[in-house]
This record gives C-alpha cells, sequence and structure tokens, in this order.
C-alpha cells in the first residue's frame, strides 16, 4: 500500500467486551473529527 494511502486510513478494533455506548461515541467523534477537517 502506498504511504499516501496507507497515512489516510483508519483502523477500528471491537472485541467481545466492546459496549454498543463505546461503538456509538467512538462513531461521533469520528465524524465530528471529519467535518473539522
Amino acid at each position: 500500500v502506498r504511504e499516501e494511502v496507507g497515512m489516510g486510513a483508519i483502523r477500528l478494533s471491537l472485541g467481545r467486551h466492546t459496549t454498543e455506548d463505546e461503538v456509538d461515541q467512538a462513531a461521533r467523534l469520528l465524524i465530528e473529527t471529519v467535518k473539522e477537517k
């Protein structure tokens, strides 16, 4: 993978102990951050 492609990627990992609230919070923060750019 070219560096510029890799540097533009986001990797999220979920585990069996990840709660729905944590997923919702991560999604909200990601959306807010992208909108700021």
